[in-house]
Order: C-alpha cells, then structure tokens, then sequence
C-alpha cells in the first residue's frame, strides 16, 4: 500500500471522529470542564474499537483522556516499519483536520487543551503529531527519548 493512501485513510479516521466529536459537543455544556466531558464521551463511544483496521496498514488502538493534564490521544498502530512513514504527510493533515474555524477542536486548542495521535509501527518506534493549530509538532522515539521537531501546517 502506498503511503498516499495510507495517509488518506487516516485523513477519513478524523473526519470520521470530528463528525462524532461535533454531535456529541453540542450537548456539552459551556462549563469549565465541557471538553473533559466531550472527550470522555468520546474515548467512550470508541471502547471496543480497539485492534478494528483503518485500512490493511493501520489498526485503531485507543483514546486516552488525561483530563488534568488537558490531553486527547488518538492511538494507532501501523504494520509497517517507520522508516516507511518519514515525509511529514501526517503533521500536516493533523493540524488541518483539528484547526478549521469554528470547529470544537479548534475550541478546545484554544483553551488549553492538547489534541495527538500516536502511531506505533512495526518496529517498535512511536511518533506522536500534536495539533497547534499554527502548526504540528512531531516527536519521534519513546516518550522518554523522544525529540520534537516542528512542522508548518
């Protein structure tokens, strides 16, 4: 598989999850925890999808909602080594997917909050794009050796 449409698969994956982050955000109310609550609701919504294929590269692997910390973590993995994902195709479609204008993710930068995928690949190395909404910031290894690198999106 090329990895265009790798990418583009994963394109889908957010959009998918933006369409069900916007019905469940227009519940929320507007106190000051209504992002912990809309990402909650959400990481609740997916339990079960893990291990479910995004394409025949990509699996889903989880959600993670540290609420103190303001952080949502979209997990996948890839079966395919790392060295085959370099390009910065996914830094970019990271933050446009979560910063376009009126969105609540956009919302949810704003306020503090952190919104990352991390992709783990076949040969154990992890990445994580974080959207800023000016820009993404990749960091590659483990979160203990892992360095930042920035992207424009």
């Amino acid at each position: 598989m090329k990895l265009g449409s790798l990418a583009s698969a994963y394109v889908v994956l957010c959009i998918l999850l933006i369409c069900g982050l916007a019905r469940t955000a227009s519940a929320a109310d507007d106190g000051g925890d209504q992002f912990c609550r809309l990402f909650e609701g959400t990481r609740d919504e997916m339990k079960g999808s893990e291990g479910q294929r995004i394409n025949r590269l990509t699996a889903f692997a989880g959600v993670d909602v540290r609420c103190q910390e303001k952080i949502i973590d979209f997990r996948q993995s890839v079966l395919a080594p790392h060295e085959k994902l370099r390009g910065g195709w996914m830094q970019a479609r990271w933050s446009s997917a979560y910063c376009q204008p009126g969105s609540r993710f956009l919302e949810a930068v704003r306020s503090g909050w952190t919104i990352t995928s991390t992709v783990t690949t076949s040969d154990g190395q992890s990445f994580s794009v974080r959207a800023v909404c000016e820009e993404a910031v990749a960091t590659i290894g483990t979160p203990a050796t892992a360095q930042a690198t920035s992207f424009k999106g």
